[in-house]
């Protein structure tokens, strides 16, 4: 069971089949140091009131089963911003932190919660509100999203970040400007998936890093992308790992690349 509720002008939908609506006390209660926010836009009302900081209602309209239609005011967490803010900014570029009445309904879901009372505390910034969040809320969003790097604040994103960031991700180098971009972050994030090999930027794919791969592992010979792969690289990959022999095609299977593959490991025999 699914509906779908308006966040700014895009519509999202929520999985209502896994859902819990409180009370706002109890709520609260739950709650206690985690951050609310309100993303909204200057065009956005509730119940034709436009959004400022205040008190808001809008009547949550549910089915016979007490499940949720439409109607209400939708709200996030801090560990939710990121990805929230990547998919409707600038079309939402307010932020309000929020309070949630006592006697308020809070609907609960897994990236969001809709509730029919709200107070909007402070008005912020989008770009402030980016800059105060912690470091683990962000790796935890780019699991999700590698293309969160975009919208994070260029003085959290150091090269310390940038590192663990293709590790919880390897493919955020694909969102990488190619000035951020080095080897090393080439290197984490191709051993984490080798598939990103074949969609490096052409300075970055050099012989070196290519001899390293397939050194290491074999299996990266065959994401090499075809300009790139040479008799050369089949030699130092089966020299060093003779199983990678696996991995070379019939017509690179020359007498000294099979020779070398068998002889650094004789099972390699099987793919002569």
């Amino acid at each position: 069971m699914g509906c779908y509720v308006i966040v700014g002008k895009n519509q999202h939908r929520l999985n209502m089949s896994n859902y819990i609506v409180k009370m706002g006390y109890q709520f609260n209660q739950e709650c206690v140091g985690k951050k609310f926010f309100k993303l909204t836009g200057s065009f956005e009302y509730a119940a034709g009131q436009k959004y400022e900081v205040g008190y808001h209602y809008q009547k949550i309209i549910t089915d016979i089963h007490g499940r949720h239609q439409m109607g209400g005011i939708t709200f996030i967490d801090e560990e939710y911003l990121p990805y929230w803010v990547k998919n409707d900014w600038p079309i939402n570029n307010l932020v309000y932190i929020v309070g949630i009445p006592s006697d308020a309904i809070v609907i609960v879901t897994e990236s969001l919660y809709v509730t029919d009372k709200i107070m909007l505390i402070i008005e912020l910034s989008v770009t402030d509100v980016l800059a105060s969040i912690d470091e683990r809320v962000y790796l935890n969003n780019l699991m999700r999203d590698p293309g969160i790097i975009k919208i994070i604040p260029y003085r959290s994103k150091t090269i310390e970040f940038y590192r663990k960031a293709c590790l919880v991700n390897p493919k955020v180098i694909l969102h990488m400007p190619k000035n951020r971009l080095t080897n090393e972050l080439c290197k984490i994030a191709i051993f984490r998936d080798a598939t990103l090999l074949c969609l490096l930027p052409d300075e970055f794919l050099t012989d070196k890093l290519i001899s390293e791969l397939v050194c290491v592992d074999g299996k990266f010979l065959q994401y090499i992308p075809y300009p790139k792969i040479t008799s050369s690289i089949y030699k130092i990959a089966v020299r060093d790992n003779g199983q990678a022999l696996a991995f070379v095609p019939e017509c690179f299977k020359t007498h000294d690349i099979c020779y070398y593959a068998v002889k650094n490991d004789g099972l390699a025999i099987v793919y002569v």
